[in-house]
């Protein structure tokens, strides 16, 4: 079982908004939740490589195939790379 550093098991993350567009917003402006990809991973996922120091590299192609954010997806390209010697 992984483990974040503070001792938690990563299994559940909650709700996450991806920015699409910058700028301001303020209480009561509408957020829209827009379904997910079919198949696509699932912020978990995405979590537990995070936490994890040699994710497989089938879980990092899949990672680095979605639309993730570019601080995870430098992580798992470093990940990949120190794999890969």
């Amino acid at each position: 079982m992984l483990e974040a550093p503070n001792g938690n098991t990563p299994s559940r993350s909650g709700l996450y908004y991806r920015v699409i567009e910058e700028g301001a917003v303020s209480a009561g402006d509408p957020a829209v939740r827009l379904p997910a990809p079919r198949g696509g991973p699932m912020v978990v996922e995405l979590f537990r490589a995070y936490y994890e120091s040699a994710p497989p590299e089938e879980v990092i192609q899949r990672l680095l195939e979605a639309h993730v954010a570019e601080r995870a997806r430098r992580d798992l390209e470093e990940k990949r790379a120190r794999s890969n010697g």
